[in-house]
């Protein structure tokens, strides 16, 4: 349904995608933007998902690229075989959505900012901005990549720092970001998000779980992880407040801090999701593959690394036929059952879109529906227009179709009088079970 409304948004007329954007969705403006042209070149499930493929392949590079100025080639190497399998990774590059980029342009924010530290040129501090900006408009968390950015300065020696261009060139992050800024500081905290849970020790160990992996998976890269930690330490003790005690440094704040931040904002209102989080892989991914890397005798290392891809691809195919939300499977059989003119209400009303979607797809051989579902951040009728009408005259539609999100099959629970003055009109209700969703036909 998500990547529905992925659609359903890059599809707005100009002026209704900015109302909707400042006043609702003021998330991954990037992918949405970047969304509008890839549709018109094609809108099959297939094309759309490939502009997340293309980003979750594009970061595997990137991320050699990162590991590469961070450590040594060894590590990136270990790195870009990881990322490449990690299931998190693989899992949100096939989604609609902006997570891949995410990835990609936090990966290449940090990678020019530690150029531009080391090499002080104008040129990699202008990229360094450019990355950071589209990462902030891609995801409104990749902000605490920057802040990690930030707070990893003051590892470094004064004098090693040169401020005024640091300061200058995060100056013009901030301008271009204002209106993103402005949108979290006075519409963030009005969007309900009830889906996300309170971040609690449990689920910090889930996180940690879900961007390395679960079962044999996790305890190969605890150890990795372990051994990644002591390398960095070592390097701490033996060089001090060095530039290459600060790579590393860089590397542990990147792991924690933007946990600790999305932990202590979520007292006030939650925002501990896992695939928001999704921020933190690269430096996971990076931390383990210095482990892997550092790891003595080295055999037992590369058979750590040979192991923990294995898994992962065990679980990359586990997912991939992993079934989900068979939006397509109902639509396509309401489309083909009902008659013109029918109606159709959703539960939850927003799920409206996925319907949009594939109703698009049918072709023109689908019969026009009256919809009781406002579209997508737009006025319309609604439910409760259809119960009126229900009350006081009788309908001219056969059927009403009832189309449930969740896989739950009582209407009484989502909507007891509403369920009561269809089965008064029609009677029972015949039910179609679809993965994840129920479909009710009201009529005969």
């Amino acid at each position: 349904m998500d990547e529905a409304a992925s659609v359903a948004l890059a599809r707005m007329p100009w002026h209704q995608f900015a109302w909707v954007w400042w006043l609702e969705e003021g998330n991954m403006t990037a992918y949405y933007l970047l969304l509008r042209p890839w549709l018109h070149i094609g809108n099959a499930e297939g094309w759309i998902r490939l502009l997340s493929v293309l980003f979750g392949i594009a970061a595997i590079p990137a991320i050699f690229f990162l590991a590469r100025q961070l450590m040594r080639t060894n590590v990136a190497i270990i790195a870009a075989a990881f990322l490449a399998v990690n299931p998190a990774h693989v899992y949100y590059s096939q989604e609609a959505r902006s997570y891949s980029m995410l990835v990609f342009f936090a990966i290449m924010s940090c990678f020019y900012f530690v150029r531009a530290m080391e090499t002080h040129r104008s040129p990699d501090w202008l990229l360094w901005v450019l990355f950071s900006v589209i990462a902030v408009y891609t995801h409104y968390f990749a902000a605490l990549v920057l802040v990690t950015q930030a707070v990893s300065v003051f590892l470094l020696r004064s004098e090693k720092v040169q401020w005024t261009r640091l300061v200058g060139w995060s100056l013009v992050i901030i301008v271009l970001t204002l209106p993103g800024i402005s949108f979290v500081l006075f519409r963030g905290n009005t969007i309900p998000l009830p889906w996300i849970p309170r971040p609690s020790a449990k689920e910090v160990v889930h996180l940690f779980m879900f961007l390395g992996g679960s079962g044999p998976k996790f305890a190969v890269y605890a150890l990795l992880w372990t051994a990644g930690l002591l390398s960095i330490v070592r390097t701490w003790r033996k060089n001090g407040r060095s530039e290459e005690s600060w790579r590393t440094g860089l590397l542990v704040i990147w792991v924690v801090l933007p946990i600790v931040i999305a932990a202590l904002a979520s007292l006030h209102h939650s925002v501990f999701a896992q695939k928001y989080l999704l921020i933190c892989l690269p430096p996971i991914i990076v931390l383990g593959a210095l482990g892997a890397d550092t790891i003595r005798p080295k055999v037992l290392g590369i058979v750590m690394v040979v192991a923990l891809c294995a898994f992962s691809v065990g679980t990359d195919i586990r997912n991939s036929i992993k079934p989900r939300e068979d939006w397509r499977g109902a639509v396509n059989s309401i489309l083909t059952l009902a008659e013109p003119g029918d109606a159709i209400v959703f539960y939850p009303f927003y799920s409206r879109v996925a319907y949009d979607y594939y109703q698009h797809r049918f072709g023109p051989g689908a019969p026009p529906l009256r919809v009781f579902a406002p579209p997508f951040y737009g006025a319309g009728e609604d439910q409760t227009t259809l119960q009126k009408i229900l009350a006081s005259e009788t309908p001219n539609f056969r059927h009403v179709w009832v189309v449930i999100r969740g896989g739950k099959e009582n209407l009484q629970e989502q909507s007891p009088a509403f369920a009561a003055a269809l089965e008064s009109r029609f009677g029972s209700p015949q039910l179609r079970q679809f993965q994840d969703i129920v479909v009710l036909e009201f009529g005969s």
